[in-house]
């Protein structure tokens, strides 16, 4: 048996020691590799060279010396081992079965339970580094044998040696860190896959989870990988297999207990967002906020779940903010969890989404308007933020807070031009320098040069003070700030001040109502699932238009089946379609669909269902059923004709005109 050489290390105090008395580690070489790689089938020469690797493939200090870096007096690496040739050796040796199985078998019966889960040297923990780059740790069948014992060692680990770790991560090459993640995918997607209603299947997971949520910690603080490189796309239709077989097993208990299981399976990946992409957080966030709906309305021992009433808002057009706030205002909560449906005054009443879409459109439209006077926009940008001293009722904050959260709840994306800032805000993040250049890119550049410069001449040139003037107002920054000199020992505290003051502390009253407003909507909690550039594109939507898959998206129902995409008034309309500027294929947007923002998926899966119903002739307009994305286009027959109806839908994008049928 060869010595541990960091054990050994730790505990030799004495300098007098010679090297020699220490046992010599067994380490892998190239030629001991090529022996391996060229032993012959006979029975003495495989025995040996099984021995070989059972000593190094058992203890982590062997494998560990195996690739430690070579270090010059006083010098020292973030990373102990050459993590490239410990890939390189073992991509080699693996493609030998007979190498391949000894080496899973000793790392499974030997070396992961000798792990240092608790040493204070970071070579020590080298073999955490090393064993993710072995390819028989990314067997799909040795998830339980090799990940799951390698990733409880990390869960297990001492305060201070993970930091070691993390410390090593953040060091590792983008290729290193992504073979770490991609060993780690492989598992959770092993466990989900063999789920059973079992604590050893739930302490599993968790422990897989918690090992890529630090690793994805550290990869946030220093951007090694794409946010996307922790998204497990599998999962979802993995958790939707698991659901359906937590319900059939439980198919004899009462519909209630069920639900609950399905509710404490799925919960536990509430706190490991980072493995699902937006569409999938935007339905597990749905989800869940349907599950707590049902639990405030019907407390357990029910034996069935009522169909939920939709929650309607019945507004006229003519008094669209005031009737809808008027309304909110005596909703419940648990009214505003329900499915939203509007109800236009002697207009068509519709439970499509398309309703939805221009009354959020309509609404937000008028409330953010600068006459409206609830919003800034800075440098008369586009942009707005909250104002300093308002000139509407509080209240009117936690309304539009509301509209925001019971917009998002409903899957709507509407045109809401905050900046980043505020969907860092809801997440409990702070807002930068960065978010202020967005919200008033002029002085936020400005402020930028006041802490690029370096001369001791700082204050005489910027002449600048703990003051600032913002939103038609005048404040210091600290006490007696108009007289206290901005100078190189301060700026940075100045420039802090400055974006603090904006965006938090001048602002302080309004923002807490809007904030208080949508949090009653949107659980505080459940949103912690996003990221605030998530957030963000969740609720306004995408404006990088795709006009030409918006076209291969099309398809062609009665009166234009036949022909379809070759039909000649389909040649015609997508021809002149193309020459609208970008404001007007907007406007038609907005026609067709009740809003001019694209979801979250953009304009990949969105596309005109075309009709020409037989009644139409030539002289009549398009018509657009816009809960479904259907026009009904009549056979033109001239450009002419096309470019006009066009315009025509254009320009007459609002309402739902057709009179509601009276009983």
């Amino acid at each position: 048996m060869y010595a541990n050489f960091v054990t050994t290390y730790q505990h030799t105090s004495s300098t007098d020691v010679s090297k020699k008395t220490l046992p010599e580690i067994r380490r892998i070489n190239q030629s001991l590799t090529e022996k391996w790689m060229t032993v012959a089938s006979g029975r003495t020469k495989r025995e040996e060279a099984e021995r070989e690797i059972e000593v190094i493939f058992s203890s982590p200090a062997c494998l560990t010396a195996s690739f430690l870096k070579k270090r010059e007096h006083g010098e020292t690496n973030s990373i102990d081992v050459d993590l490239q040739m410990a890939r390189d050796t073992f991509e080699k040796l693996t493609k030998k079965e007979w190498i391949s199985y000894t080496i899973t078998e000793y790392l499974r019966n030997k070396l992961l339970k000798a792990l240092p889960c608790c040493s204070p040297h970071q070579e020590a923990l080298s073999v955490f580094l090393l064993l993710p780059q072995c390819p028989v740790m990314h067997v799909p069948k040795n998830w339980r044998d090799l990940v799951i014992p390698f990733a409880e060692a990390v869960y297990k680990m001492s305060d201070r040696s993970l930091g070691l770790l993390k410390q090593c991560w953040a060091s590792l090459q983008e290729s290193s860190l992504n073979t770490l993640v991609q060993m780690l995918k492989i598992a959770i997607v092993g466990q989900v896959s063999f789920w059973t209603e079992t604590e050893q299947s739930i302490y599993n997971v968790k422990a897989l989870l918690r090992m890529m949520k630090e690793v994805h910690k550290v990869n946030k603080a220093n951007c090694q990988l794409p946010e996307n490189a922790f998204n497990i796309n599998e999962l979802p239709d993995l958790l939707h297999i698991c659901v359906e077989r937590i319900r059939m097993i439980n198919r004899d208990n009462n519909l209630v207990l069920t639900e609950k299981r399905v509710w404490e399976f799925l919960v536990i990946f509430r706190d490991f967002p980072f493995v699902f992409n937006l569409l999938h957080k935007i339905k597990l966030w749905k989800y869940f906020h349907m599950k707590m709906l049902q639990t405030n309305r019907f407390p357990p021992g029910e034996n069935e779940v009522p169909q939920l009433l939709p929650f309607v808002l019945r507004v006229r057009r003519s008094h669209l903010t005031e009737d809808a706030l008027r309304q909110l205002s005596q909703a419940e909560v648990t009214d505003l969890w329900k499915t939203l449906e509007i109800e236009f005054s002697k207009e068509i009443y519709s439970m499509g989404r398309g309703v939805k879409s221009e009354f959020f459109y309509c609404i937000f439209e008028e409330m953010t308007k600068t006459e409206y006077g609830m919003f800034i926009y800075p440098e008369g940008g586009s942009s707005m933020w909250f104002p300093v001293s308002p000139k509407l009722e509080k209240k009117r904050y936690f309304l539009f807070g509301m509209l925001c959260g019971l917009s998002f709840y409903n899957l709507n994306v509407a045109n809401l031009p905050f900046p980043l800032a505020l969907f860092k805000k809801l997440l409990g993040q702070k807002p930068s320098l960065e978010d202020l250049k967005e919200l008033s890119p002029l002085l936020g550049k400005n402020l930028q040069e006041v802490l690029n410069y370096e001369a001791d001449d700082i204050g005489e040139c910027f002449d600048l003070y703990f003051s600032q003037h913002w939103d038609e107002s005048d404040v210091d920054l600290i006490p007696n700030g108009s007289s206290i000199l901005v100078d190189q020992t301060n700026k940075k505290d100045f420039v802090s001040k400055y974006v603090d003051y904006i965006f938090n502390t001048s602002v302080k009253a309004v923002y807490e109502e809007f904030q208080r407003g949508f949090y009653k909507v949107c659980d505080m909690e459940l949103l912690r699932l996003f990221q605030p550039e998530e957030l963000m594109a969740a609720m306004v939507g995408n404006t990088d238009y795709d006009w030409k898959q918006f076209e291969k998206n099309s398809k062609y129902g009665p009166g234009y089946h036949n022909q379809g995409e070759s039909h000649p008034t389909i040649l015609m309309f997508w021809e002149a379609f193309h020459k609208l500027t970008l404001d007007e294929k907007k406007k038609f947007l907005f026609f067709l669909t009740g809003t001019d923002r694209q979801p979250v998926r953009g304009l990949q899966e969105m596309g005109i269902i075309f009709r020409c119903p037989e009644t139409f002739s030539e002289t009549d307009c398009p018509r657009s059923l816009v809960c479904h994305n259907i026009l009904d286009l009549p056979k033109y027959s001239t450009m002419e004709r096309v470019e006009e109806a066009l315009q025509v839908a254009i320009n007459s994008n609002r309402g739902f005109v057709t009179t509601k049928v009276t009983q």
